[in-house]
């Protein structure tokens, strides 16, 4: 098997001595929140878009092998779906969550169940796409919506930017992050607010579509997007047209708030199992 495989949850691994070493005298399984298209019951990657391989990879057996423990793995919003269910179980039957982070992901709860679609392919709201002459994605197709909204689209654009500009610029194109680029928004700066705007229509476009289809009302927006905040939330809305959503806050729980947003811990832990995303 490919050496690259075999090193491909570093950081799990890591996570997961950490925790047991915190807690010697427990079984602490594992369960691993990955983006893309993946076997629940094999606990198969079967495509990933942003990884250096591009052959499916056996994610459970490598960790199981390692480890000697139980392990899940699962679709990243997948997961995030389950936990809301889990979480607002008085909420409606039917409902989304979106991931919009270095990639953009989707998973849908229909009747209080999963859809996952019989090769586990469904809610990737992320490679629909929004332009047919822009750029190639990693997925291979030319303009998907991951290419204009995603926070890797947006670094990549502000890179290219930077460096058309005089040397003296305080961010270093080559080293920019996440933090750096949400930063420069909240400062106002212009350059990165219009591609932030152009981001939360395309986002709202896609959705409108996927509300149509599925008639779905109640939607939660996860990742570290959510911090470009309510007129990036706003603008996501206006897109939806015809659709009777109100922009609410997380801690109101009236019974016809429609748009709900948050930012999730990224590692949680539950009983013996150890929750990676």
């Amino acid at each position: 098997m490919h050496r690259r495989r075999r090193r491909c949850c570093p950081k799990s691994k890591k996570c997961w001595h950490r925790h047991r070493k915190l807690w010697p005298d427990h079984t602490i399984n594992l369960a691993l929140a990955i983006h893309g298209q993946v076997d629940p019951v094999t606990g198969v990657s079967q495509t990933m878009p942003q990884a250096p391989w591009t052959t499916p990879v056996e994610v459970k057996y490598l960790l199981e092998e390692k480890l000697g423990i139980r392990v899940m793995v699962d679709n990243d919003c997948v997961m995030l779906a389950l936990a809301e269910k889990w979480q607002n179980n008085s909420q409606e039957r039917d409902f989304c969550v979106i991931n919009v982070d270095y990639g953009i992901g989707s998973s849908f709860v229909i009747n209080e169940q999963i859809y996952r679609g019989s090769l586990y392919g469904s809610g990737q709201i992320g490679h629909t796409i929004v332009n047919p002459d822009g750029v190639v994605c990693d997925c291979g197709r030319y303009g998907c919506l991951e290419t204009v909204a995603s926070l890797s689209a947006l670094k990549k654009q502000a890179r290219v930017w930077l460096k058309s500009q005089p040397v003296s610029t305080q961010l270093d194109p080559e080293k920019l992050t996440t933090a750096q680029l949400i930063a420069a928004w909240q400062s106002g700066e212009p350059w990165i607010t219009s591609w932030v705007d152009r981001s939360a229509n395309a986002i709202g476009l896609s959705l409108y579509n996927f509300l149509n289809i599925l008639n779905i009302n109640q939607i939660w927006l996860y990742g570290r997007s959510c911090a470009f905040g309510e007129n990036w939330l706003n603008t996501i809305i206006r897109q939806t047209g015809f659709n009777p959503f109100r922009p609410r806050r997380r801690t109101e729980r009236e019974s016809d708030a429609n748009w709900l947003w948050a930012i999730k811990p990224r590692t949680t832990g539950a009983g013996n199992w150890l929750f990676v995303c």
